[in-house]
């Protein structure tokens, strides 16, 4: 997982590290610094707005077409520089609408957003409910349980839950005899109050 997350990082968050050589050079804006939360009057979008199509419509589209002339936004190193005005901006406008209709509003636009899910959303997510991301399985003791398939899918085939997780102890004995430990041995470490 460690070097998925890596490798998932790398191009948007890591470019000013990519010099290993100690050469000398400005660093720049981070791709992950734009992406921006705009809050709606019922939740959350994420969106982007880098280029000057982007920004053209993502004021048309928030109805403050007054912000393409500002001079603080005119050219893309102006809204680098002004980054966190531009979505105060933003914000302002943003606020009026539901994040469905930003949504919408958005896409039809061609400017980079998502709807931004509350813990609740996620697990009626469409996305989520078609690849069966979420699944459900009885636990012995805990009762019906939740939680995320594994992510890895070969052949087409999803990963299940083999067994639900152990009870502390429960595995004890297996994993010491599949090192070579005789029960005998094994009873002696449990009433030295080694193992449980």
């Amino acid at each position: 997982m460690l070097d998925a997350t890596l490798a998932f990082l790398w191009p948007e968050v890591y470019w000013n590290h990519g010099f290993a050589g100690g050469e000398s050079f400005e660093p720049k804006p981070l791709i992950a610094d734009f992406y921006r939360l705009l809050e709606a009057s019922d939740g959350y979008i994420t969106i982007i707005v880098v280029g000057d199509e982007e920004f053209e419509a993502a004021c048309r589209g928030l109805e403050i077409e007054s912000t393409l002339s500002d001079p603080r936004f005119g050219t893309l190193p102006d809204r680098f520089m002004n980054y966190d005005a531009l979505f105060t901006e933003f914000g302002k406008a943003a606020i009026g609408f539901t994040r469905a209709e930003l949504v919408a509003r958005m896409d039809e636009a061609g400017v980079p957003c998502a709807k931004v899910n509350t813990l609740d959303e996620v697990l009626t997510d469409p996305r989520v409910t078609h690849r069966d991301s979420i699944i459900e399985y009885d636990h012995p003791d805990g009762g019906r349980l939740r939680q995320a398939r594994p992510a890895a899918i070969f052949d087409g085939e999803p990963n299940e839950i083999r067994r639900p997780s152990p009870a502390l102890g429960q595995h004890t004995d297996e994993l010491l005899r599949s090192v070579g430990c005789a029960d005998d041995d094994i009873a002696a470490l449990r009433t030295a109050g080694a193992i449980g």
